[in-house]
């Protein structure tokens, strides 16, 4: 819901204003973004794995930590906001809003993810994510320009902190007027989150970058909103599609810790093969979401192309890093870290000089790649699954790229749907998945949130 609704405004956006004010917008986001990235990137694992480990007595350590990087990462946002060109016009209060608002809301989303309340964590996100696309579309059809999508995005963060809040709360002084003792020591449970999440911070950070750094830093470097507009939206597609399995892992870390189980490979294995069709479909036919969005972002293609093909090898570096913080194995957990950020700052700068934007998604695909060796070394079941959907998807992609290099819309959505089924196939006839299993799933899924 999160990444969708995002994506959608965009689209109404993009439509209602043009791909410049989502590259103005985009740059004001990211700037928040990148200020919360740098100081908080390892929190979200951090208080999921607290949470679920300890319980409710976690809530005041990680109110307090929330608060203060969030504080700090609202100053940096203002000096980053202020580095853009003039050009951009980014009001100056609203990425420190948003940078702050976000970090706190975050902490309340993955608390509840912790304690395994998934449906409040859905309604959450359901009720915020409807008020930020109202709030955006709803500015901008009464003309207010850019500010219009940035309202709706300061407009999520403030609902889920509302949402959330009344949950936890209830929820804490309850448990805490039943047990007076439950209470966590504020300087231990602090130091506790604050290992844990300097310790996923190189993993998580080395995201980051793609998805808001390089989007900045282009905007600052080129001071062209329209081809920063472009770059922002191919990573909104790839985002969407992270998001299925990645959800499914951070659930799978909650789940792991509060009933003592192992469900990382099988998470991974179900996650990927609901996602890889769909991934498989981008990389192949990467010119129908973008012509679908609008027709001037018909020259990322390339980049979209490269971006999707990262899917398969980050899922299985994600499945390994929520095992390695089931464990509170740190040296683990910091060296896929340190391994995919080491790789992506290397190769970043020189790739982006020569080739731009695909440049910077080639440099993604190989800082995904390089911490394989570890992550299937510590969640081994996940090599097949990998090599299926991969490998088909790889496969898929080189096949239309030779076959139709410049094809037409019609072209593209032909392509999109026999590289979506061939996938789907695939994973079912090498037994990587039974399509018996991903229909229970779907079924499971929509039964839950019917409330059934």
């Amino acid at each position: 819901m999160i990444s969708a609704s995002g994506f959608v405004l965009w689209v109404i956006v993009s439509r209602l204003l043009g791909v410049g004010v989502v590259g103005v917008t985009s740059a004001a986001v990211s700037a928040a973004g990148v200020a919360s990235t740098l100081l908080a990137a390892g929190l979200p694992i951090a208080v999921m794995r607290e949470f679920a480990a300890k319980g409710l007595k976690v809530l005041p350590s990680a109110i307090f930590v929330a608060f203060v990087l969030g504080v700090a990462s609202a100053l940096t946002a203002t000096l980053m906001v202020a580095a853009l060109p003039l050009s951009f016009g980014v009001p100056l209060w609203v990425p420190p809003t948003l940078s702050l608002m976000t970090i706190m809301s975050m902490a309340g989303l993955q608390a509840l993810v912790g304690l395994g309340r998934f449906m409040e964590y859905f309604t959450s996100t359901l009720v915020a994510s409807f008020a930020k696309v109202a709030v955006g579309v709803g500015l901008a059809l009464l003309g207010w320009g850019a500010l219009a999508p940035l309202l709706g995005y300061v407009a999520y963060p403030v609902v889920v902190l509302t949402v959330t809040a009344y949950f936890l709360a209830t929820t804490y002084f309850t448990s805490l007027h039943k047990d007076p003792g439950s209470r966590e020591s504020l300087v231990s449970g602090v130091l506790s989150l604050l290992k844990l999440t300097y310790s996923n911070y190189p993993f998580l950070f080395s995201t980051q970058i793609l998805n808001m750094l390089s989007v900045y830093f282009f905007a600052v470097l080129t001071g062209r909103a329209v081809d920063t507009g472009t770059l922002y939206l191919s990573l909104m597609i790839v985002l969407i599609l992270n998001a299925v399995v990645g959800s499914a892992l951070n659930a799978s870390l909650s789940v792991s810790l509060r009933r003592d189980t192992d469900p990382f490979t099988e998470t991974l294995r179900l996650a990927l093969t609901i996602a890889a069709p769909f991934a498989t479909a981008v990389s192949a036919a990467p010119l129908l979401p973008l012509h679908l969005i609008n027709p001037a972002l018909d020259k990322g293609v390339s980049t979209l192309t490269i971006l999707a093909l990262t899917i398969p090898p980050a899922a299985v570096a994600t499945a390994a890093l929520m095992k390695a913080n089931k464990e509170g194995n740190h040296a683990t957990i910091a060296a896929l870290g340190v391994t995919r950020l080491i790789t992506l700052l290397t190769l970043l700068p020189p790739l982006a000089r020569a080739a731009g934007t695909d440049g910077v998604a080639l440099a993604y695909l190989a800082a995904n790649i390089t911490p394989l060796p570890i992550a299937i070394g510590k969640v081994p079941g996940t090599l097949k699954p990998l090599l299926v959907t991969w490998g088909t998807q790889t496969t898929l992609t080189l096949i239309a790229l030779t076959l139709t290099p410049n094809p037409t819309p019609i072209q593209a959505a032909i392509i999109a749907v026999i590289a979506a089924t061939t996938t789907l196939a695939t994973t079912h006839v090498t037994k990587t998945v039974n399509l018996r299993e991903v229909a229970n799933i779907i079924t499971t899924i929509a039964k839950k949130a019917a409330g059934k």
